[in-house]
């Protein structure tokens, strides 16, 4: 994963109440430098409204963060192919509430509603050291 201002997170996992949980991906992006998007993407789901079944696309948008920094949630609808207009409503959304290592999310379009945490990982590096001494043929490890 690299994520720009994010470079010790390892993972982000989505966590739905009462479905299986969600791991985020970022998607290939040409026109970066290092090649790779600056969202974490949720796999695409629908939500069926009348008689159209509309194409639901999140990710987590770290080039557009709130006051702490993390990420807002974007929305892209598609029905029959086709983008929908961006509306305020649904397309960008602030997290609800954060705890130590996760998100909060409310989406909601239509009257759909989706509520989500995303558990993120950091990469902790600590430096040790050994001291390796030679085998002993009498049980007692030299001092």
């Amino acid at each position: 994963m690299e994520i720009q201002g994010r470079e010790n997170m390892v993972a982000a996992t989505a966590i739905f109440n009462g479905k299986p949980t969600e791991t985020l991906n970022q998607k290939p992006d040409r026109k970066r430098k290092n090649g790779l998007s600056q969202c974490l993407f949720f796999d695409t789901f629908q939500v069926p409204l009348g008689q159209a079944i509309h194409d639901v696309v999140l990710r987590l948008d770290f080039t557009d963060c709130d006051n702490n920094n993390d990420p807002k949630l974007d929305a892209e609808i598609f029905v029959s192919g086709k983008k929908l207009p961006n509306d305020t409503k649904w397309h960008r959304t602030a997290k609800a509430a954060s705890n130590s290592g996760e998100w909060v999310y409310v989406w909601v379009y239509e009257g759909y509603t989706v509520e989500f945490k995303v558990a993120y990982t950091n990469q902790q590096n600590q430096l040790g050291g050994a001291f390796i001494v030679a085998p002993s043929t009498t049980g007692v490890v030299p001092d």
